[in-house]
């Protein structure tokens, strides 16, 4: 929003970041608002031009602006004290829109048949003209009562949240008195909502918010613990109301996650609270107090830059605004007691406030070690926050959420597929045949997440760069392919000759490796010819008696495997022996065994170096191979490497 109604034909820069799907991407218009709320237009001006400006210096003209947002676009009436913190709408909506992207990695929405009724669409257009009707009645008669329950009722109508095919349960830690979380994840989201605060006035302003719509079956406001930030939990009117939440939706049975660990129930009374995979709750949310003292709630006051007093003005109490240690403590016993509780909430999250502690928070994040975590981006007007989000859930991987600005500016890789390669038909199948081919030499295996005549989308991790030193590799398969040539070649060749022949000191004269020949009796080879071999040999695990000092086989160092750790990614690559110069000397059957015999490294023990989903498209009649990047340690240039290796194989086809 910004800070007039010019603004709404002229976003500020980073609304074009806000979620997609917030309607508050294009801002209110001011001038409709202020006719349809008097209380608004209290606070409301005319310019020369006509535009309707809003004084942002006053609490209580935020507390008016958020009542008809509410009203007008939620069909929910709340009454906020301008004592209390106001909440932007269009910013919480962000976090709640974040939120609903991730419940949707696990939670399945009911399929509902969209069929074009045109009797539904003619009422429809009745009902919206005699909306706009009584709206303008209510205009002239300035009726102050414009939020009556007739209207709500009607409004109740027109919102449609999605329904899940079993009950989705958040908890807001921190409601405050708006209970804003609370009403519009149940009223937009469709969630079931326990809201906590440890403030008694809060409390009782957000539970009178809560019963003026109506709308206790679905939010639940209670007393948090000063002690335990999810200590709610234990009470037995959240556990009464998490049971009748299971109990009185009429669900579909979900699919289990056979993944998850389920949490362990001592009675048959816990079990009705918990879901088919064992947690109490699917997610958590906090927008923490953001100061440590009141001193540094003054904004002019804190920056070292000089700049002029914020637009808006300061809303909240001592108590929602301030902590000890400030928003970083907070999160950070936030991070430590969802240890705890990892096995009740499938996904915790936080607002962060301020961009210097982003990175603090992500290093509290990581020490906890969650199997997923991720952060992201909250844009509105002038306005930035961070979402952190952490999960040891393996039914919520978070890094395949990400925000607008992430989605909007990372420029996918692109690889134009030429018309002259050696394709059988030059269709979208056959270029994925031939790409699948190649991570198949690679030792990679992307999944297919998405397939038809046009189009192919997979996703792939890579937990070790076999793409890269293509170039040596294929030296070393040479000198190789030159060493068997070499000794099939050999005078002796069609001899059976024990491999201890080459080493025992007895038979040096007879050996086909030792012996010096002509160059036309055989190939020649160098000194170091025995020392790789007899690396290969003892490498092996053949029985040898030797007569000669054997060298110890080298250790084999975890870190330098060229076994893929991912889960969905095994590699049967051998070990490579570290010989003296570093070169390499294997044989059909070394290869056979050393995969056998190797160490083999835990799969959780290395990073994820990419993960990167995959398109084939064919737009007018051009293959298109595109290359998204999500994430991993090599980033873009990783990602870049395994295109160009797909370009040199088309250059070879």
């Amino acid at each position: 929003m910004g800070e007039s109604g010019s603004q709404s034909h002229t976003p500020p820069a980073l609304n074009k970041f806000m979620h997609p799907r917030n309607p508050y991407r294009t801002p209110p218009s001011f001038k409709l608002l202020a006719t349809l709320y008097p209380n608004f237009r209290h606070y409301c001006s005319y310019d020369v031009e006509g535009k309707v400006r809003l004084d942002f210096s006053q609490p209580r003209a935020l507390a008016e602006l958020a009542i008809a947002l509410m009203h007008k676009d939620f069909g929910l009436m709340v009454e906020l004290p301008s004592t209390h913190l106001v909440p932007t709408i269009p910013l919480r909506l962000n976090y709640l829109l974040w939120l609903q992207d991730i419940v949707g990695l696990w939670a399945h929405r009911v399929k509902t048949e969209a069929q074009f009724d045109l009797k539904e669409a003619l009422q429809l257009q009745q009902q919206q003209k005699q909306q706009y009707d009584q709206e303008q009645q209510q205009q002239k008669e300035n009726c102050a009562d414009s939020k009556k329950e007739g209207e709500i009722k009607k409004n109740d109508a027109s919102h449609k949240p999605p329904q899940y095919t079993s009950p989705v349960i958040g908890l807001d830690i921190g409601s405050g008195a708006s209970c804003v979380y609370g009403l519009l994840g149940a009223r937009q989201c469709g969630w079931h909502m326990l809201a906590t605060d440890t403030d008694a006035d809060s409390l009782a302003a957000a539970a009178a918010n809560v019963a003026s719509n109506n709308m206790q079956h679905s939010v639940h406001v209670t007393q948090g613990s000063s002690s335990s930030l999810f200590g709610a939990l234990e009470k037995a009117d959240v556990l009464q109301f998490l049971s009748k939440v299971r109990h009185s939706s009429i669900t579909v049975p979900a699919a289990t996650h056979a993944d998850d660990e389920p949490m362990e129930v001592d009675s048959d009374s816990n079990s009705y609270v918990c879901d088919s995979s064992g947690y109490l709750l699917d997610f958590s949310m906090c927008n923490p107090p953001f100061f440590s003292s009141e001193q540094d709630t003054d904004s002019c006051s804190k920056n070292k830059k000089q700049r002029g007093p914020p637009n808006n003005a300061y809303t909240g109490t001592v108590h929602e605004t301030v902590v000890d240690g400030g928003e970083l403590a907070f999160i950070a016993k936030m991070v430590e007691e969802s240890i705890a509780y990892k096995h009740k909430i499938r996904v915790f999250s936080t607002l962060v406030g301020t961009a210097a502690d982003v990175k603090k928070v992500k290093q509290l994040v990581a020490a906890a070690a969650p199997l997923h975590s991720t952060v992201t981006e909250f844009c509105q007007g002038r306005t930035m926050r961070w979402g952190v989000a952490w999960s040891w859930s393996t039914s919520a991987p978070l890094s395949r959420v990400l925000s607008k600005k992430q989605s909007s500016t990372v420029k996918p890789l692109i690889l134009a597929w030429p018309r002259a390669s050696c394709l059988p038909v030059y269709t979208v199948t056959a270029a994925w045949e031939a790409i699948t081919g190649w991570l198949v030499e690679l030792k990679l295996k992307p999944k297919v997440f998405k397939s038809s005549k046009y189009f192919v989308g997979a996703y792939l991790k890579a937990y070790k760069a076999t793409w890269q030193n293509q170039r040596q590799r294929r030296r070393e398969e040479k000198r190789k392919n030159a060493l068997t040539d070499g000794m099939d070649s050999s005078p002796s060749s069609n001899h059976t000759t024990e491999p201890e022949s080459c080493l025992s000191p007895s038979s040096h004269s007879s050996s086909p490796i030792l012996q010096a020949t002509s160059p036309s009796e055989g190939a020649v080879v160098n000194a170091g010819l025995c020392k790789r071999n007899l690396g290969t040999l003892y490498e092996e695990g053949e029985e040898t008696s030797l007569d000669m000092t054997v060298p110890k086989k080298p250790k084999l160092d975890d870190g330098s495997s060229d076994e893929d750790s991912s889960d969905d990614e095994e590699s049967n690559h051998g070990k490579r022996s570290q010989n003296t110069g570093g070169d390499e000397c294997h044989t059909e059957s070394t290869k056979g065994t050393s995969s056998e015999t190797s160490t083999k490294v835990k799969q959780t023990g290395k990073p994820c170096l990419l993960k990167v989903n995959i398109f084939v498209k064919l737009i007018n009649n051009q293959l298109i191979v595109e290359m998204h990047q999500l994430g991993g340690l090599l980033g873009r240039d990783g990602v870049n490497q395994i295109l160009t290796y797909f370009r040199n194989k088309l250059q070879k086809r």
